[in-house]
This record gives structure tokens, C-alpha cells and sequence, in this order.
């Protein structure tokens, strides 16, 4: 397998952080190594959002990867990851579903968080990126409510709780049976599954994106993940990142 090994801690600031500094101290770090923590208290999502992770409730890990991959491909890294997370919550008979770009949901409510990050080192000839992930695994109902969006959690969806170790090795083999595929076809490798596993397709959405806001109908995805919108005129946009926000079903 690809990912590993995994060093775990019982609780880091951020799991992607700690990875960052490991490889600023050595730029040729291999590829594959999955940092894991218990509990993680300064961890964050996309447009610099806070995922705290409770001690034993979530999966909590970064893992880094170092593929030498085509630099069109790295849009769709965490569509695959998120893909992977789906397929690995199926396995467990929870029907999750993808909404772009990389978030898992569960009835409309989110259990898990993707970032990726492109990291650029000096002496380096393999590009580096992180990809960090937030599963909600023994998240309480009440620990849940807390949370400024909805969200849920495998225990909340099945009435029981989970192995943390045995979640991640699940996910670890699903993750690595995606990003292979990914390595070697693009965003292709996964477009079906995507599709296959998204509610997104025909709805109405506003899009906050590099500081305009844009309204449309979703009406596909492109062949690098980009999300693809009409709008009431008829004009298609490909979007490339943005805050999605659906305003009718």
C-alpha cells in the first residue's frame, strides 16, 4: 500500500501542519507517510475554516503524497479523495453523498472535510501535496449541534460507535485504490463514481468565487473536475473553486 506508514499522536495542533514542518526539515520526505491524531484543536477546511476534532470522536489525519502527476490532475486530487471517503462509508452501509467540490454528506449533513495542498519545496524534482481529511466518526448528536453548519457523524447514522484504527484502514485502502487509478488517468478514473453519488447535478446555486458571486444551474462536471453552471441566459461557466450555496433543489 501507498500510505504508509502512520505515525500517530495523541494531540496535534493540526495533522497537515505537523506534515508541513516534517517536511521543512527534509525536503526528500517520502511520499505515502500519514500523520494521525486523536484530537486535533487548530485544524482547518477550505477558505481557512476551523475543524476541531475532539479527542476519540473523529479520524483525524494527513497523509502526504508525492506523485509526479500532470499539473491539470491536482485540481481533482481532493474530488478523489472525497470519492474514496464515500466508497469507504458504503462499505459500512452509510449512504453518503458528494457535494463539489470535496465535501461528504450524509442527509444533507456534512461528515467529512478534504483539504489539499500543493506544497512547493526548494531541491525538490517530486511535486508534494497533503491531503488532509476530517472524519466525524463517535461525534455525539450534541457535540454535533454545536457545529456552525449541519453535520453528523457514523455514529449518529447507525447507533454505534467505531474502531478509529479500523476506519482508517479501511479509508487508507480505498484512498489508495482511488489515487492510483487518479495517477493514472485524471479525474476520468473517478468522474463516473462522482456522478454516480452526487444530488448536485440540475441545481439552481449561488457561487461565491475569487470575489464575485455567480447564479446558475449545475449541469455537469469537466473533464478535470471543474464544477460546469449555466446561467438564466443560457451562457455555461466552468467553475474552478468556490463556495457553493444551493437556492432551490
Amino acid at each position: 500500500m501507498y500510505f504508509q506508514p502512520v505515525k500517530k499522536f495523541d494531540s496535534l495542533a493540526s495533522t497537515s501542519i505537523r506534515l508541513r514542518e516534517m517536511l521543512n526539515a527534509d525536503p526528500t520526505l517520502p511520499g505515502g507517510l500519514v500523520i494521525c491524531a486523536a484530537g486535533q484543536i487548530d485544524g482547518r477546511g477550505r477558505f481557512d475554516r476551523k475543524w476541531i476534532s475532539p479527542a476519540g470522536d473523529c479520524l483525524t489525519f494527513s497523509a502526504l503524497l508525492r506523485i509526479d502527476v500532470p499539473a491539470e490532475y491536482l485540481l481533482s486530487l481532493p474530488m478523489v479523495v472525497s470519492v474514496a471517503v464515500t466508497r469507504m462509508l458504503k462499505k459500512l452501509n452509510i449512504d453518503a453523498k458528494l457535494k463539489w467540490p470535496n465535501d461528504v454528506l450524509v442527509n444533507n449533513r456534512k461528515i467529512c472535510g478534504i483539504l489539499c495542498e500543493n506544497v512547493s519545496m526548494k531541491n525538490c524534482t517530486v511535486p508534494a501535496a497533503i491531503i488532509g481529511v476530517g472524519l466525524n466518526v463517535n461525534l455525539s448528536a450534541d457535540a454535533a449541534a454545536e457545529i456552525s453548519q449541519p453535520a453528523t457523524s457514523m455514529l449518529i447514522e447507525t447507533s454505534q460507535k467505531y474502531s478509529i484504527d479500523g476506519v482508517l484502514n479501511i479509508l487508507l485502502e480505498a484512498l489508495d485504490a482511488a489515487v492510483s487509478a487518479w495517477a493514472g488517468e485524471g479525474f476520468v478514473a473517478a468522474r463516473q463514481t462522482w456522478l454516480a453519488n452526487t444530488d448536485d447535478i440540475g441545481r439552481d446555486v449561488e457561487i461565491h468565487s475569487t470575489g464575485e458571486i455567480f447564479r446558475g444551474t449545475i449541469i455537469g462536471l469537466g473533464r478535470f473536475g471543474q464544477l460546469l453552471v449555466k446561467d438564466a441566459e443560457g451562457v455555461s461557466r466552468e467553475i474552478l473553486e468556490g463556495d457553493v450555496k444551493v437556492t432551490r433543489q
